[in-house]
């Protein structure tokens, strides 16, 4: 019984070190605080970043390619955000984030928006465009994490994962974006382009 107690004690202690900390770390807000986004929680360094969304990974490839190949756009290869995660290493870590209002999916998605900055940042350029394989997959959260994210929707006539197919179309008839075929972006690529870039305000 003694043990139990001595147990529920430190824990109380610790649970009352994480408000402490929370309420020392929580930043102070004043009147103005709305005139001042970037100092907000959850604000992002790469607003609007945009996303390939497609089942093709040769059709995603080609588009990649050619939009990188623009003197505004930094098309990365491999980004694959979604196997980048944050990973508190203590119990009481989790209860200071969430007490500054940062969950483990926000800590996440401000991890992925620095890596992104990161490399827009390094490149010079204005416009970053991630064609990860998996964004088909994760489109829901993308949009949780960028709320203003832009979207490039590639199909593909050839047979692809079906998951992956019904993910992408469940995307397209959610989600406002310009679509381009494989086939169309093979036959006449300039013509396809322009639309991506008109799209992004580029053209």
């Amino acid at each position: 019984m003694a043990q139990r107690s001595r147990g529920s004690a430190v824990v109380r202690a610790v649970k009352r070190r994480s408000e402490h900390l929370a309420e020392a770390l929580r930043p102070a807000r004043g009147q103005n605080d709305a005139d001042h986004p970037a100092d907000r929680i959850g604000a992002r360094l790469v607003v609007s970043p945009v996303f390939v969304v497609s089942a093709s990974a040769r059709a995603t490839e080609a588009l990649a390619e050619r939009l990188g190949a623009h003197p505004e756009i930094v098309a990365p290869k491999g980004l694959r955000l979604e196997t980048l995660s944050v990973e508190p290493n203590r119990d009481y870590s989790e209860a200071i984030m969430g007490a500054l209002g940062l969950d483990r999916e926000e800590l996440d998605h401000l991890l992925w928006d620095r890596v992104l900055h990161h490399e827009l940042v390094r490149s010079g350029r204005s416009v970053i465009v991630d064609t990860s394989p998996a964004n088909a997959l994760i489109w829901r959260r993308i949009l949780r994490a960028w709320p203003s994210a832009r979207f490039v929707f590639v199909t593909d006539d050839a047979t692809g994962d079906p998951a992956v197919q019904a993910a992408l179309h469940e995307a397209m008839g959610e989600l406002n974006g310009v679509e381009v075929s494989h086939k169309a972006l093979t036959a006449d690529p300039g013509e396809e382009i322009r639309r991506v870039l008109a799209h992004l305000g580029l053209a």
